[in-house]
């Protein structure tokens, strides 16, 4: 994990020819593929992808599988809160509740899915475009295809009914810092431990009359679903 935090493919290569495992995980779930994920911000994206790769490489398929989705819910995180939130939350200083406010609301969610779009590589101006005039193909459709990729299975298992897996488990928490603060415990200036299951509670919560979803998808209703 300390070659994934700052990035460096020989020391990883080494590491993994040496017998390292590289689905190890710390005990509040954060994995290789997480800390490359996060480094792209900062380090040299091309490094990272060879990093990412050479993790996949020698790996079971299960395994495989499991760093896809750990890549998919970073993205996804990172969409949510770094690209559409800030756009969406931009409007609240602006509106009001006059008689307007019904207009801020619609012009808020269409922007919020043109970023979207620009996204997922869709024309934005299909929002705008009376739906008779693109019979060239059914961007709903797509749209729908294209989002259910984004949103990682997990998240799908959950909103579904259904419970995930350990593995997915630990792989929400990387992104959650709820958990990460409820699995802490201890007394505040001495030996600290980590309650797996004080960090699940805190990132299963309950949603609506439905059961319970991952705390993390109420945006995805807010800024995805409603507008759509």
């Amino acid at each position: 994990l300390a070659a994934c935090i700052s990035p460096c493919l020989p020391l990883l290569e080494f590491l993994l020819s040496s017998g390292a495992n590289r689905n190890h995980r710390c005990q509040n779930g954060w994995g290789a593929i997480f800390l490359l994920e996060d480094c792209k911000r900062d380090w040299n994206k091309e490094v990272i992808e060879e990093c990412i790769q050479l993790l996949k490489g020698g790996g079971s398929i299960t395994g495989n599988n499991v760093m896809g989705e750990e890549s998919k819910i970073v993205q996804y995180y990172r969409l949510m809160n770094s690209t559409l939130l800030p756009i969406n939350n931009s409007f609240l200083k602006e509106s009001n509740c006059g008689p307007d406010s019904v207009k801020d609301r619609a012009k808020q969610e269409r922007r919020v899915l043109q970023e979207l779009f620009k996204h997922l590589d869709m024309d934005p101006d299909l929002l705008t475009k009376p739906f008779s005039n693109t019979n060239q193909m059914n961007w709903i459709e797509e749209v729908h295809y294209q989002i259910m990729n984004l949103v990682p299975v997990a998240y799908q298992k959950i909103y579904r009914g259904q419970l995930p897996s350990d593995e997915e488990l630990a792989i929400l928490m990387t992104n959650s810092k709820k958990a990460i603060y409820a699995g802490v415990t201890g007394i505040r200036q001495g030996p600290r431990s980590y309650d797996k299951e004080e960090a699940v509670k805190s990132v299963l919560v309950e949603y609506r009359e439905r059961g319970v979803i991952y705390s993390e998808m109420h945006n995805y209703a807010t800024m995805i679903v409603d507008p759509i």
